[in-house]
């Protein structure tokens, strides 16, 4: 130990002596470590954590095969429920429900999910406060129900446990607060608030076999594998669909924690391979800066060993040197990620799921410090073995192998300049097709057009000619309005009357900003129309 301690010592006074190679060969190291630190972080979080959650590897989602966007009902639930026999439990959930919560005159966007009793069966955890569903709330006619997410709980009830039993105004229906969960209910992380019983807010769905409004998912029994539970699944569910004469409705499943990462999954792939290539990249072009260096300290080392040091001494000096190398590149690197990842955190919002649990913990400083010592010992591994195969002798009069060197830096050349090669040819790729996607025509000018939605209470409104009439009477004038509010021109509001179309509307405006802020208005035109309320049933509508 106490050699080791005198090398490093003599390495960090031979790294001062080259200030130039040091704060080369240490940026560069510590920015491919901070690279790499950071994509590994969101790939660990995102990718290999299990859902937080009991038994989450038995937890699956559920989907038609060949049709990913379409649902299933709420009576295929049932169905499927009565003869699946190696699932535990199966629910429906409709995952972003929005209901408007009154208090006085101002109603609250509630981020919602409506889901049967056997939801909580999946998630397997218990309340905080109070009840979860049961199935007497699956009944139709049965009183509406909320267990609330504990974030929600926090944040607008400031964790009042007397919460339990308090009646809220949900959407036209006064619903009743049985119960808190933790918000790890939420495996699909869509930010869901609170859970509700179904009949009271979609009271449609337990007699509409073909209205696909909802999503899937199970447990699978505890004495079976997945692989049994899909081939059950796909038998149970091709019986009903002929039985119901609808072939398409032919069910599969996947793990829930690949269900929800499918749409980043290979993305993230893609760029862990990227930042690898990148930190091989670095790790070359200091062993190349290394060897350089190492032939000019030639006669410094033959010297040392002609006194008498020998080759293993010398072989730890240098590999004392690369472990210093290391050492403080990886901990800048380390330092770099953690004060840059939450930005990309930020920014990565949208585009990737479960980034609420990212974070660059121990774990990933662990592997980040393997890392950045393994690439400095990989720089340094060359010279040392130079040292022991060359004669020190022929070193100290200067008669070295310049071939030999000469060859090994021209690898080292060779290998940066074909990992570049490709790294450069796979952004090129990458840019040629993000620009072909932004060539394709739209059919319309994007130009200035923003979207905004309008909810009517289904409570009221559950049927299309209702809703349509509603916001045709109502929402245009509304919309008008807002326009002339955020000096639009030009441009008449047109309504779709299509049969199986959403209602919307299209306006013309010069500043977007101003229609951004109007258009809350036309929400708050609608709710005082038709009575403070909101519904599942979104309706989308476009601004120019």
């Amino acid at each position: 130990m106490n050699a080791w301690i005198h090398e490093f010592r003599c390495a960090w006074r031979s790294l001062l002596r080259a200030p130039g190679f040091a704060v080369t060969a240490i940026a560069t190291l510590a920015l491919g470590v901070a690279g790499i630190t950071v994509v590994w972080a969101l790939t660990e979080a995102v990718l290999l954590e299990p859902l937080p959650l009991p038994g989450s590897g038995q937890i699956v989602a559920m989907y038609r095969v060949g049709r990913d966007e379409a649902g299933v009902s709420l009576p295929d639930s049932i169905a499927l429920r009565e003869r699946l026999h190696r699932f535990e439990a199966v629910s429906v959930v409709a995952p972003d429900f929005a209901l408007d919560r009154v208090d006085g005159d101002r109603p609250q966007r509630v981020r919602a999910a409506l889901v049967e009793s056997t939801y909580f069966q999946i998630v397997a955890l218990a309340p905080i406060h109070g009840r979860l569903l049961t199935p007497a709330d699956d009944r139709p006619g049965a009183a509406a129900v909320a267990v609330l997410g504990e974030g929600y709980w926090r944040s607008a009830f400031a964790a009042n446990p007397d919460v339990l039993g308090r009646q809220l105004m949900l959407s036209g229906v006064s619903t009743e607060i049985v119960g808190v969960i933790a918000d790890r209910a939420d495996m699909g992380e869509a930010g869901i608030e609170l859970w509700a019983s179904i009949p009271p807010f979609a009271p449609w769905a337990p007699s509409s076999p073909g209205s696909n409004n909802f999503e899937l998912v199970g447990r699978v029994a505890a004495n079976a594998t997945v692989a049994q539970a899909r081939a059950e699944l796909a038998t149970v569910s091709a019986e009903l669909a002929r039985e119901r004469s609808n072939p398409d409705k032919v069910l599969d499943a996947m793990p829930m924690l690949e269900f929800v990462t499918a749409g980043a999954r290979q993305g993230l792939w893609l760029l862990l391979s990227a930042v690898s290539l990148l930190l091989l990249l670095a790790t070359a072009n200091i062993a190349a800066l290394v060897l350089v260096r190492s032939n000019r300290r030639a006669a410094e080392l033959s010297l040392r060993h002609a006194l008498g040091a020998s080759r293993s001494q010398l072989l730890r000096q240098l590999l004392a040197e690369g472990l210093l190398l290391g050492l403080i590149g990886g901990t800048l690197g380390i330092v770099l990620a953690i004060a840059g990842f939450g930005l990309l955190r930020d920014l990565a919002a949208d585009a990737l799921p479960r980034l609420a649990t990212a974070a660059v913990d121990l774990s990933v400083v662990t592997v980040a410090g393997v890392v950045a010592l393994l690439s400095a010992l990989m720089s340094s591994a060359l010279p040392a073995l130079r040292v022991r195969s060359e004669r020190a002798a022929t070193r100290v009069v200067g008669i070295g192998n310049q071939r030999s060197e000469t060859r090994a830096l021209a690898r080292l050349i060779t290998l940066e300049v074909a990992l570049a090669s490709a790294l450069l040819g796979a952004t090129g790729l990458l840019a040629q097709s993000f620009l072909a996607l932004n060539a394709l025509p739209l059919g319309f000018d994007p130009g200035g057009v923003i979207s905004g939605e309008v909810v009517l209470p289904e409570s009221r409104y559950d049927q299309l000619q209702p809703q349509s009439r509603a916001f045709h009477e109502h929402g245009a004038g509304a919309f008008r309005a807002a326009r002339r509010g955020a000096r639009g021109a030009g441009g008449r509001p047109a309504a779709d009357r299509r049969p199986g179309h959403r209602p919307h509307a299209v306006g013309r405006g010069r500043d977007t900003g101003r229609c951004r802020r109007a258009l809350p208005a036309v929400r708050r035109r609608l709710l005082q129309r038709h009575g403070h309320a909101g519904a599942g049933r979104t309706r989308h509508s476009a601004w120019r």
